[in-house]
């Protein structure tokens, strides 16, 4: 059932990626530099808008009101939050010289 559900693979797949920055923040991880970390990143903020589009599929599919709009909230949250990420990331490709997540 997990390998045919799009919403669970996904999802795994964001948590790799937040897991594997994190580790890179610690000087640890697979991510080896900082333009890996800021791909890594922009990789996670197109796997939210992906998120954001199956959570409105499935909200479509929902008889109960409430869960429909619980997961409507959340998952109108996610495009400002990928938004933003993909604008960090940007900024963090124009200053390569910035130290603020060097950890080699």
């Amino acid at each position: 059932m997990e390998q045919n559900n799009p919403l669970i693979t996904v999802s795994k797949m964001v948590s790799e990626q937040m897991s594997q920055m994190a580790e890179f923040t610690r000087g640890r991880g697979e991510l080896r530099n900082k333009m890996e970390m800021i791909l890594t990143a922009k990789a996670l903020a197109a796997n939210g808008q992906t998120i954001h589009k199956i959570a409105n599929l499935i909200s479509r599919q929902c008889v109960d009101e409430r869960n429909k709009n619980n997961l409507l909230c959340c998952a109108e949250m996610i495009p400002t939050l990928s938004t933003q990420l993909t604008i960090l990331a940007s900024v963090k490709t124009s200053t390569p010289d910035d130290i603020s997540v060097s950890v080699e």
